[in-house]
């Protein structure tokens, strides 16, 4: 039964560094299930490779040994590894330290690991003192557990919080078990049964949960899922994009040179509200002509053209745009900015994914809608949020919001391209896309940018001209 732990926490661990590899909790808790497996494989080995290789005479002295230093390794990185990478992926999920404190912390952590190494007999097989193992382990079990309770408990925003409770309900269960059923039970009832000895069950219902919870999203599997999913279904929104863009591109052209025939004739006539409409047309003309010359380069995954951008400054450059519609609509717009505002992002292709999800906001509320902006950070992201009180989406259409050509609209001029064209620019920014609505109450999106420090942007810019933007957004 060790045989399915140890693959089973294998299998996990490898899962989990695919689908995330850049994200350092997600490397700490797939280091924990490596070492946790390696004490199944250490049983493993014991009880089943070597009395099978010695009983029908298979292999050599040499073989044995190899099987038997690994069995060796293999627990004592259980039983002193596991505490460690827990504690320090509660560290970095609850994301409660600075990044030089916590390196300061992963140094110290570490120190009882050679102690240990240095005290535990290891001939003729090893043997641990339950006990001292006890003292420090046990601690770290507790106080890793803690930081993954109190981080939910503080979390504010809702789907952190849902994800936070997500991963506390599959990682809490095991590590209580193997305090109590290790640790406890070996340090302090040795004749008691090796109540350890059911950890196929405990692993079992673990990967049962994982598989469950995933469908939610868990330490970023979800997405990695529905990243290849939208992947390959906007792969095939680019046929024709080379037709569709020349089309565009003329049509706009003409758009252009009939708002500067409006603004000219408006301002010689002293029409300033006129002219202000001929100046909005002329903006959104120049903006769209610049985004069809990249849509398809963007389509076909070529590199966006980031710098260093205001935020709360994209937004009102994409409220102005739609001015007129929303004075139109008489529609109420409040923008709530804290903290730093700065991304590293495409200013264009921003632009356009706030005016997608404005005019969404606009289209699902009747005259006298509301919209409300917040922008604010966290440790790891700089967060949108576009709450409107428009009707909603229902629970059966909300799941396919993103996938191209799926609309709740029913107007025969509507593509269904909107919101995906939003996912894959966010994708682009490694960034993702989140949307929540309540029929008949309103809807809210909420984009997640990456927090980066601006001189490790350094190195992924080129050319004088991206850097001279650089410098100016430093």
């Amino acid at each position: 039964m060790m045989v399915f732990v140890f693959v089973v926490l294998w299998t996990l661990a490898a899962i989990l560094l695919i689908t995330n590899p850049k994200y350092e909790a997600a490397r700490w808790i797939a280091l924990t299930l490596f070492v946790a497996g390696g004490g199944a494989l250490s049983l493993t080995i014991t009880e089943n490779v070597l009395p099978y290789l010695r009983h029908f005479q298979i292999g050599a002295n040499a073989l044995e040994l190899i099987l038997f230093n690994i069995h060796l390794a293999g627990s004592f990185l259980n039983l002193a590894g596991t505490p460690y990478c827990f504690l320090m992926f509660a560290i970095c999920y609850s994301e409660l330290f600075r990044e030089r404190i916590k390196k300061v912390i992963a140094y110290l952590l570490f120190l009882p690991v050679p102690v240990m190494f240095w005290i535990t007999p290891f001939a003729p097989d090893i043997r641990p003192d339950y006990r001292m193992y006890f003292v420090w382990c046990v601690p770290y079990f507790i106080i890793g557990t803690f930081l993954l309770l109190y981080s939910t408990r503080i979390e504010k925003n809702g789907w952190f919080r849902r994800d936070r409770m997500r991963t506390n309900m599959l990682v809490i269960p095991p590590v209580v078990f193997q305090a109590t059923a290790l640790y406890t039970t070996e340090a302090f009832f040795p004749g008691w049964p090796e109540i350890w000895r059911y950890a196929p069950v405990v692993i079992g219902v673990m990967f049962f949960a994982f598989l469950l919870l995933s469908k939610h999203g868990i330490l970023g599997v979800r997405f990695r899922f529905e990243k290849n999913s939208l992947h390959h279904a906007l792969r095939a929104t680019t046929s024709g994009t080379s037709i569709i863009n020349h089309a565009i591109k003329n049509e706009m052209g003409k758009i252009k040179i009939m708002a500067d025939l409006i603004q000219s004739a408006a301002a010689a006539n002293h029409q300033m509200e006129i002219q202000q409409y001929g100046r909005a047309i002329l903006d959104s003309s120049e903006h769209l002509l610049t985004l069809v010359s990249r849509i398809q380069s963007q389509l076909r995954d070529d590199e966006v053209k980031k710098r260093w951008c205001n935020l709360e400054d994209i937004i009102q450059m994409s409220l102005s745009q739609i001015r007129p519609y929303l004075e139109q609509k008489q529609f109420q717009v409040i923008v709530d900015s804290t903290g730093n505002t700065s991304v590293f992002c495409d200013e264009v292709l921003i632009r356009e994914v706030l005016k997608n999800l404005f005019t969404n906001a606009m289209e699902a509320t009747e005259e006298r809608g509301r919209l409300y902006l917040s922008l604010y950070e966290t440790q790891k992201h700089v967060i949108v949020e576009i709450m409107d009180n428009g009707v909603g989406i229902s629970p059966e259409d909300l799941p396919h919001v993103m996938e191209p050509f799926y609309s709740t609209k029913k107007e025969s001029g509507n593509f269904g391209l909107g919101l995906s064209f939003c996912y894959n620019v966010m994708q682009k920014h490694q960034g993702f896309i989140e949307v929540e609505s309540v029929l008949n109450e309103g809807t809210t999106v909420t984009l997640f940018f990456p927090k980066q420090k601006k001189f490790r942007m350094l190195e992924e810019v080129s050319g004088g001209g991206q850097n001279q933007d650089l410098a100016r957004g430093g």
